[in-house]
């Protein structure tokens, strides 16, 4: 198969691995219900509504340009080398701390099964090594795992709501929404529009697959469609599952599991068990098929010494080991899996907002008027959530500004740096 031979259905299962859905059910779920849980169904649908608006920048970059450099490219085009510098700091530093998110979600998945954190960050880091090594074999390769396991981590998702609501009892509180103006409220939201930040992953391929510029949008709006969908009514069944004992899921994030096993029993527990670590390794697979494929991108653009997808994947790798072999002993497994994800979704947010404005400035003389709306909508939502979450972990987790604050003046001080070096003046944004 040729590097240009990915089509629509790689970009679909690209996207929706991309978003992880049963680890955005056991992890993302989880951490809204410690901030929220009453709130856990408006949430989830406030995150899907305000994520059609953000999904409107990768699918219209989709249709402009063609370049595995993803956001950084599309600012770099339009805004100037400058911003387009910024974002593809911001975006390595974003990058290589999202594989560690995820390998720590496993450490604390696996030490609240086993009781021993130094069995699961073994084990993690073994899942983790064995991720690396299927991305190593390329683009087609994680594409096809992606397929897979995705398409089974679907099945099994509708199969786990039918069950839930077949067996709760619970209802919907409407008097829940009392506390949206809350930070709280908008801190959940954070986190609820990480669950659809990895639908924009297939911008990442589109040098590999054909007619990117209809596949790789179509792909994006249908992952939208489809892992928005199972994400609201996966909400709707847990509250009903779980009724008024959904207020232990606040306390305990994961109260969810023990009672798949008590209600629905053992074999439905071992599935469950079984696709959340799935879906984290779906996940990794389609994240870092995206993040290789860029930062191979920046080496081949001049921003960065040139790296082969390999040595990319081995950096990854050895820093993710580091991490989560480091966090978890040091703020527990839950608490270390909350810090890592908030900066890698704050840092998102930044990336994705100054992405909004370089897409509005190219169609700002253009008659594309929904699309302006889209774009300011986007721009709106994103400010307001970042400032929101930013202020709500001020009283909650500070680690996790702090963290932001380092990586925004690492990325602000390699641009000076790089402007003062010679490197500067050959670095050029390739795109088709």
């Amino acid at each position: 198969m040729g590097s240009r031979d990915l089509g629509v259905g790689s970009s679909i299962m690209q996207s929706i691995g991309g978003s992880g859905p049963m680890l955005n059910i056991v992890g993302v779920f989880a951490i809204i219900a410690s901030f929220s849980s009453i709130n856990l169904v408006y949430i989830v649908i406030g995150a899907f509504i305000i994520s059609l608006v953000n999904i409107y920048m990768p699918y219209r970059a989709s249709k402009i340009i063609r370049s595995n450099g993803g956001y950084y490219t599309l600012n770099g085009i339009f805004m100037g080398k400058r911003t387009g510098l910024f974002v593809s700091i911001l975006y390595l530093i974003y990058g290589f701390a999202a594989f560690p998110s995820i390998t720590i979600f496993t450490v604390s998945i696996l030490y609240y099964l086993s009781g021993s954190l130094t069995m699961s960050v073994v084990a993690a880091d073994a899942i983790a090594a064995s991720i690396a090594f299927v991305t190593m074999g390329g683009t087609y390769v994680s594409a096809k795992v992606l397929k897979i396991l995705g398409a089974l981590e679907i099945m099994f998702i509708v199969l786990l709501d039918v069950s839930m609501i077949s067996h709760g009892s619970g209802v919907i509180s409407p008097y829940a929404l009392s506390s949206a103006t809350t930070p709280n409220f908008w801190y959940g939201i954070m986190f609820g529009l990480l669950m659809f930040s990895g639908l924009g992953s297939s911008l990442f391929i589109s040098e590999n697959t054909k007619n990117s510029k209809v596949s790789v949008s179509r792909g994006i709006a249908i992952a939208y469609a489809v892992s928005g969908s199972l994400m609201v009514v996966t909400a709707l069944a847990i509250e009903r599952f779980l009724g008024n004992n959904i207020s232990y899921y606040s306390s305990n994030p994961f109260y969810i599991i023990g009672s798949v096993k008590s209600v629905l029993g053992s074999y439905f527990y071992i599935f469950f068990l079984f696709f959340s670590v799935s879906s984290a390794f779906n996940l990794a697979v389609a994240y870092l098929n995206a993040f290789s494929n860029s930062a191979v991108k920046m080496g081949e653009d001049g921003i960065i010494a040139p790296l082969s997808r390999r040595k990319v994947l081995a950096i990854s790798l050895a820093l993710d080991i580091v991490a989560s072999s480091v966090f978890p002993i040091l703020f527990g497994p839950f608490v270390a899996f909350v810090t890592i994800t908030g900066l890698v979704s704050a840092s998102y947010l930044t990336v994705h907002l100054i992405s909004n404005v370089s897409l509005y400035k190219h169609i700002s003389a253009s008659r594309e008027v929904i699309g302006k709306i889209m774009l300011i909508a986007s721009s709106f939502t994103v400010l307001v959530t970042l400032a929101y979450s930013i202020l709500a972990d001020i009283y909650t987790s500070m680690l996790v500004d702090i963290f932001f604050a380092i990586a925004l003046l690492v990325a602000i001080y390699s641009v000076f740096y790089i402007l003062r070096s010679s490197r500067y003046t050959s670095i050029i944004f390739h795109y088709e």
